[in-house]
Formats: structure tokens, sequence, C-alpha cells
């Protein structure tokens, strides 16, 4: 367990005149070094990451203290705030000193990504009156090695990979069925589907689309 301290302090002068005492914001901040974040599973009861480990305040600061938050605003950053009163008539100013120990851990070290592109074409020509000519989609789109497909990313319901790019013609687009495109193992990503050319004199069904598939080392 590791753990940084730091001091809050402020004061509030007495007031002169009756019943108009003199405030001060409390006003303290900090800012963890890059690699370390704060540690949320210890702290006070209600303030993950953050206890107070001492007090010096003087009772006139104790028994003005309104509007007192402590807390972890980050996993960087700890706050604190508040605001105390001198007293209104010739009596003490308010003294405000609190350290607090904030618990750090080291932060984690970034798992690297990257992805791979990859284009899939399927041709299916214009058919008969009576029969369209048909062709099935079928891709293996693999990995490279030492890489796996990160599912964390992706187009949506298609964990780890995601449809870049579109430029087939209208024919394959109208008649694209049974349509997939999603991981089935580590290490393939499948593309399936089925496109049918015209049945009269119209074009073919042109399929032509790329997908962007995002890995993570094995």
């Amino acid at each position: 367990m590791s753990s940084t301290d730091f001091v809050v302090s402020a004061y509030a002068p007495a007031s002169s005149f009756p019943g108009q005492p003199r405030c001060t914001e409390i006003i303290g901040d900090l800012v963890l070094p890059i690699g370390w974040v704060i540690d949320s599973t210890l702290g006070d009861p209600g303030h993950p990451g953050i206890s107070e480990a001492a007090d010096s305040s003087n009772n006139q600061a104790l028994t003005s203290l309104t509007s007192y938050t402590y807390a972890a605003t980050s996993d960087r950053t700890a706050h604190v705030s508040g605001r105390i009163c001198g007293s209104a008539w010739w009596g003490p100013g308010a003294a405000f000193e609190r350290t607090y120990r904030v618990f750090t851990v080291a932060a984690p070290v970034p798992t690297p990504t990257a992805f791979q592109d990859y284009a899939v074409s399927v041709y299916a020509p214009a058919g008969l009156p009576w029969s369209p000519s048909c062709r099935m989609i079928a891709a293996n789109l693999t990995t490279p090695a030492g890489w796996i497909v990160d599912r964390s990313q992706g187009d949506p319901g298609h964990f780890g990979v995601s449809e870049l790019t579109n430029i087939s013609n209208s024919q394959a687009n109208s008649s694209l069925q049974s349509y997939v495109y999603a991981p089935t193992s580590d290490t393939v990503v499948r593309i399936d589907g089925r496109i049918c050319g015209s049945q009269w004199w119209g074009p073919g069904a042109v399929f032509e689309r790329t997908y962007r598939v995002f890995l993570v080392p094995a």
C-alpha cells in the first residue's frame, strides 16, 4: 500500500463588527504524478481513496466549518473544499489545518491495440428471366500472427469488427440476404451473405465492402 499526504490550510480573521463575521473559502487540490492513480478501495467511509490523517484546526474553525467536502474527483486528483468564519466580536479567528492521505496504486499499463482492414468483393451476374444468378458471400478474415480480435470494439452487435466502407452497387445492396459479419474465433472474422443479379437484362450484383478488425496482442 502506498499513499501521499497533503496539507490544506485556511484562515478567517475575527471581525470587529458584531453580527458580521469574516469568512474564508477552503480550497485544496492534489494531483498525482503520471503513472499513479487513486486506490478507491481504501479511504474513509464515503470518501473512496482519501482519509483525514490529522487535524490541527482551532475550535473556531471546527465550529464554523460548513459545506465541507473531501473527495477524489478523478483517478488522479483529490479536492477539499469548505468555508470557515472567524468570530464576529473580538474573538479568535478561524484557523483550519488538516492533513489528508490519498491512497495510491500504480496506474495500469494500457494494452496496446491495433487494427487491420480487409476488402471483400463478390460478383453475381445477371440471370435468366425466370432464374436469377446468385452468389454466396463467404469470407474468412484472419488476424495477423500474434494478434487476436479485440471484442471490446466494433460496430454494435458485431464484436471486434466494423463495416468501414460500402461501394457495392444498388443491385447488390437490394438483393443482399442473410448478411452477417462477426468473429467466429479469436483469430477469424467471418463475412457471410447472399447476393443475386437481376433477372432480365439488368445489372449484375457487385458486392464490395471493407471491414476493420480490431486487434490486441494474443
